[in-house]
């Protein structure tokens, strides 16, 4: 079994060069998900911080199992996901019990899914970076990096104005 995906990809990276590197997102439920509690113990193991990942009763990781034939090199993937993206809400609690401790970010990057809800995370950074979500301005402001993997995605395009960054894919 190996870890993929973007997020787990990229910090997988972060860490390795020495940053330090937190997940904030969903991932299935650690009690019963043989994925999430393999993912949780990879990121421990680089040093990547999961204290913050919200673990969805119930649900599992998303999974791709990628059988491939050694005679032609062709490949199939089955992908199965029932979990559900980290809601806007849920992201303004942990992002407000974090800025009541530290500003503990440089840079938040957001993948361009669920983009009503992500909009919603970008207006709040903004407002954290303007000194209007009660903290005062700090002089490093936090930076936002989006990923618009896919264009087709309903409302994507209303991510861009927020991003200091932007990956196109």
């Amino acid at each position: 079994m190996t870890r993929g995906g973007n997020a787990s990809n990229t910090l997988t990276v972060l860490s390795q060069l020495g940053v330090k590197a937190s997940f904030l997102g969903t991932l299935g439920d650690a009690e019963i998900d043989p994925g999430t509690q393999f993912i949780l113990k990879d990121f421990a193991r680089l040093g990547i911080d999961s204290s913050l990942a919200v673990c969805v009763p119930k649900c599992v990781t998303p999974t791709s199992y990628i059988p491939s034939s050694a005679r032609t090199g062709s490949r199939t993937i089955f992908h199965h996901r029932n979990l559900p993206e980290l809601s806007a809400e849920k992201f303004r609690g942990i992002f407000a019990r974090a800025c009541q401790e530290s500003h503990p970010w440089d840079w938040i990057h957001f993948e361009g899914r669920n983009c009503v809800e992500v909009v919603q995370c970008l207006q709040l950074i903004q407002q954290f970076n303007e000194g209007l979500f009660g903290s005062p301005v700090s002089e490093s402001k936090i930076i936002i990096s989006v990923e618009l993997e896919k264009g087709n995605r309903p409302n994507i395009e209303l991510l861009v104005p927020y991003a200091d960054v932007l990956f196109v894919s």
